[in-house]
């Protein structure tokens, strides 16, 4: 009886030296992107929250505007729940949140004062620094929609100036993003100083 011979291939593979090797390279490659992405990141939030309060400076000049009784004010807050907002006096985080209303008494947030808008920051380490308005904690806008006097807001990340975002307000109550005119990248408050972030 004739026996056939069966043609065995040799099946190809990778040998467990080569995939440790492979797997070495792609956690070297991921170990190398991670900072460089999260740092991406943490700026394009950053971006995020400067087009946030820049679009809530416009809302709360157009409400202030329409609105004849009392202001329109904007507040770090430092709780949000769903029955209730409390301003911040001195502190400057904006993980807590924020906070726009209508100031009918003049006395910043109470039981008669309607919220027109409340949201929170993306970012957990931003803070929140204002200068040159009459009240720096309560950012106010009169029925002219205009703040009272020339303004900046400046947002930190914890990496010092060098990093902060700013948005200047006119006396009129149009906004602006700051810019720098220096080597070192630090932009420009609305009198023309370098920004500084809160210390705490």
């Amino acid at each position: 009886m004739e026996q056939k011979q069966l043609n065995t291939k040799q099946c190809a593979g990778f040998t467990l030296i080569e995939l440790l090797t492979v797997l070495a390279i792609g956690g070297i490659l991921v170990a190398m992107a991670y900072p460089t992405f999260r740092e991406t990141l943490e700026r394009n939030r950053g971006i995020a929250d400067v087009n946030e309060i820049s679009s809530l400076i416009a809302y709360m000049r157009s409400e202030a505007s329409k609105n004849q009784i009392g202001t329109v004010t904007f507040c770090v807050a430092t709780d949000i729940t769903a029955d209730s907002v409390e301003c911040s006096t001195n502190s400057t985080a904006l993980n807590g949140g924020w906070a726009v209303f209508s100031d009918l008494g003049g006395d910043g947030l109470d039981a008669k004062d309607p919220l027109l808008k409340v949201g929170k920051s993306s970012s957990s380490n931003f803070t929140l620094a204002a200068s040159g308005f009459q009240n720096n904690n309560l950012i106010t806008f009169d029925s002219t929609g205009s703040p009272g006097s020339a303004g900046t807001i400046t947002l930190c990340n914890g990496k010092g100036a060098v990093e902060a975002k700013a948005i200047i307000v006119s006396v009129a109550g149009l906004s602006r993003h700051a810019i720098s005119d220096s080597v070192d990248g630090v932009v420009l408050d609305h009198n023309g100083d370098e920004v500084v972030c809160p210390t705490s």
